[in-house]
């Protein structure tokens, strides 16, 4: 949208547990807001608001993170607290945190480590990106290093973005 201000969607995708079939679960509507320009402050912080929308176009959950991020040459360190609101019978809000660090290999490739932590799991995995602002692919593997019963082992992340 501008150097400051960019909008998403998401389509979400959810795999059943008795066959390893992906079904699709709704959309992902996503805005975020960076406060300064790029580097002029020692983090650089940036707003984020996401909704989580069923294929109904209900919306079942609402998420917000200050994600806080920081250059050091090739290597990026990344910090997000999220606070997430889900609204089912009565409104559940849960604190997650996420922090991540990637290098960057050349202007199109990226290796990267990423961290969930959340009162119902914590997971570390690796994730890769490769490409440009026009066109970019990004994947990520998170496994379980301590979940609740219920809670995925794994956790798959693949998104395919192009620049508008």
């Amino acid at each position: 949208m501008n150097d400051r201000l960019d909008a998403g969607i998401y389509f979400r995708y959810h795999q059943l547990d008795s066959d390893n079939i992906f079904v699709f679960d709704g959309f992902k509507l996503k805005v975020r807001y960076r406060l300064f320009e790029f580097n002029n402050t020692g983090i650089n912080p940036i707003l984020y608001f996401e909704s989580y929308m069923d294929p109904d176009f209900s919306m079942p959950k609402l998420e917000h993170k200050l994600i806080l991020t920081r250059d050091f040459g090739n290597l990026n360190l990344a910090f997000n607290p999220t606070i997430e609101l889900e609204f089912e019978e009565e409104t559940e809000v849960e604190v997650e945190l996420y922090s991540a660090m990637s290098y960057k290999l050349n202007r199109v490739l990226r290796l990267g480590l990423e961290f969930k932590l959340s009162e119902y799991g914590d997971y570390i995995g690796p994730t890769f990106s490769h490409g440009s602002e026009d066109i970019f692919i990004s994947f990520g593997i998170l496994k379980a290093i301590r979940k609740e019963s219920g809670q995925p082992d794994q956790m798959i992340r693949f998104i395919l973005g192009t620049h508008i």
